[in-house]
């Protein structure tokens, strides 16, 4: 995983370890803890791009109730002012992304 924001709350939630919610969704592999370790921190919206296949994001303040919601997108999604893209999976790892699923623990690695 590559960082792409310097956001002290987003790099916090990107140090945890995550179980994939078992309610699958269709176009990401959500993250079933993230909006409860939050912690009532306010996450402000900040390099809200284009995501690709790959890219972790966490849903900011313009989300409401849904803020701190983590995400691997496993389809290319439009700019959503209420996501930002905080980091991605290296491609050379894309093959473990069909192993998350079911409530199934994952975390990231920091590559420098």
């Amino acid at each position: 995983m590559n960082t792409l924001v310097d956001d002290e709350v987003c790099l916090r939630l990107l140090r945890e370890t995550y179980s994939s919610r078992v309610d699958s969704a269709r176009d990401a592999i959500r993250a079933s803890e993230s909006r409860l370790i939050l912690n009532d921190d306010k996450i402000k919206a900040i390099n809200t791009v284009d995501k690709k296949y790959g890219d972790i994001s966490i849903d900011n303040e313009g989300y409401m109730r849904y803020m701190g919601e983590l995400q691997i997108l496993t389809t290319n999604q439009s700019a959503d002012s209420r996501t930002n893209v905080v980091g991605f999976i290296l491609q050379n790892d894309f093959y473990l992304l069909k192993y998350i699923n079911n409530g199934k623990q994952f975390y990231f690695r920091k590559i420098n």
